[in-house]
């Protein structure tokens, strides 16, 4: 009798030890991220590339890509290489040229939208591109104590001299004013008024971290051969490394961490990469 009960004894506490180990690893293995809403940038030419969006959509609840165009659009789904990625508003190449007051406006209602869905809840990731990094850090200061963290991937900080040089092409090509808010001066300003320092985020953890690139050779395009362009002048005219659209430093801010700088990849590349997706998702998670 007293040796079953010892076997008892000892089999209930190794059944209780292995439940505590499963249940140990099981917290372990659950992501800690929730959701992450992806915001592009400047008319939407570089798009979120498959590879990056299956493999963050893989590590983090729910995804979803915003499009920041007049038409609203609904909320729908879609498989990228075998994962759920939601979208909501309407793709086009007019999408992000609005001024960055209106873009805010925007992207409040999609994100309005999707809370009365019940596809994201406060304590959501903004995750942004180019001029798309710069609006997340503006919404988090019209939606305080709701975005859990910012990450800006290439995002013109700084503002860029691309668009002191060549802000009449945005005019005559897609009607827009917005790159004229983007010059070195006027994102001088706009620091100062939404600096990351101080940002209302849903917890005191929260923070903007940003994702610098560097377009690697002269045979770097991006869409139609901006990226190539743009390397050449920001290296000839100011003697400045690049992404092929914004300068190595004007992708840094104040207040903020940089996770990551990828000395392989240009502006569109650094949103189609899986590593930098896993970048992202360590930032977050951290």
């Amino acid at each position: 009798m007293r040796k079953f009960t010892r076997l008892l004894f000892i089999s209930i506490v190794t059944f209780c030890l292995l439940g505590l180990k499963r249940v140990t690893e099981e917290r372990v293995v659950q992501p800690s991220i929730k959701d992450v809403v992806l915001i592009h940038g400047f008319s939407n030419r570089h798009e979120w590339g498959e590879e990056f969006l299956a493999a963050l959509a893989k590590r983090v609840r729910r995804l979803i890509v915003v499009y920041i165009s007049e038409e609203e659009g609904k909320v729908r789904e879609r498989l990228v290489r075998g994962q759920k990625v939601f979208y909501i508003g309407r793709n086009t190449y007019r999408a992000g040229i609005q001024s960055i007051k209106r873009q805010g406006e925007l992207i409040g209602k999609r994100l309005d939208k999707l809370k009365s869905e019940g596809i994201v809840s406060a304590g959501y990731y903004l995750v942004g591109h180019s001029t798309g990094g710069v609006l997340a850090r503006k919404v988090v200061y019209e939606r305080p104590n709701e975005v859990a963290g910012v990450v800006a991937i290439a995002a013109p900080h700084q503002g860029t001299p691309l668009i002191q040089d060549y802000a009449w092409l945005a005019r005559v090509m897609v009607a827009s004013t917005l790159p004229a808010e983007f010059t070195p001066q006027a994102m001088s300003t706009f620091n100062q008024r939404y600096p990351a320092i101080g940002s209302p985020f849903y917890t005191e953890q929260g923070k903007v971290c940003t994702i610098t690139g560097k377009a690697q050779s002269w045979l770097s395009r991006g869409w139609n051969g901006e990226v190539a362009a743009g390397k050449a002048f920001l290296r000839l005219k100011y003697g400045t490394a690049s992404d092929g659209v914004v300068p190595e430093k004007a992708a840094l801010l104040y207040g903020a961490k940089n996770i990551a700088t990828f000395k392989r990849l240009d502006h569109l590349e650094l949103i189609e990469s899986e590593q930098v997706a896993q970048a992202v998702t360590s930032a977050i998670a951290g």
